[in-house]
């Protein structure tokens, strides 16, 4: 496997969640599997109003990301709003099956068993998915978000990056772990980030 392939699977894997709240673990009732379906989309949302629905989800600047009425565009267009590179897929990506044919989707939580679609009523999720191995069988999107949009990742991330560091080690594009950060992005250098070493960084992000 190369870095580029990996970097892609990854990417894929990034919006893949597991579904468990507060301890509780989510359940599916059987129902016979159907071979295809679509995600699902929602122009509202838990207090949608409040998070700019009224105004089309506006973007702002940077500076506006803790604002509640700027978020849900901050946090699904980080890459126009900060630097970002770009990383093309490999000619042959790994397809994401779909399997949308069970029903009853739960979860059970302080002493009740409670709908996904409660939980989505409750909470100011922008998308929700569920995957088994590498195969979809839950999505849904609020807040006028689709399954094209760059969706803020957060803590899922940082296995992915760990990974992808390990690949560029084993394929020799970073030398060791021990590096600073500035010794592969030199507009780092001289900054707190840039005297940072990798190894250093991957500690911060699992923790």
């Amino acid at each position: 496997m190369t870095f580029l392939s990996a970097l892609n699977r990854l990417r894929a894997a990034a919006c893949l969640c597991a579904l468990l709240f507060g301890g509780g673990t989510a359940r599916a009732e059987e129902a016979p599997a159907m071979p295809t379906c679509a995600p699902s989309f929602s122009n509202s949302g838990p207090d949608a109003e409040a998070y700019g629905a009224g105004r089309n989800y506006p973007l702002g600047t940077i500076a506006d990301r803790t604002r509640q009425d700027y978020m849900v565009a901050t946090f699904s267009n980080f890459d126009r709003l900060l630097p970002a590179h770009a990383v093309l897929p490999p000619a042959e990506p790994s397809p994401l099956a779909r399997d949308c044919g069970r029903a009853g989707w739960h979860y059970d939580f302080d002493g009740a068993r409670r709908t996904i679609d409660q939980y989505l009523a409750r909470h100011p999720a922008t998308g929700l998915l569920i995957a088994r191995d590498s195969t979809i069988l839950f999505e849904r999107y609020q807040y006028g978000r689709r399954d094209t949009d760059r969706l803020l990742s957060n803590s899922m991330v940082k296995t992915m990056v760990a990974m992808l560091v390990g690949i560029a080690i084993k394929e020799g594009k970073i030398r060791s772990i021990g590096d600073l950060a500035q010794d592969y992005v030199p507009e780092m250098k001289g900054s707190a980030y840039g005297q940072t070493s990798l190894r250093a960084a991957d500690h911060e992000r699992r923790h």
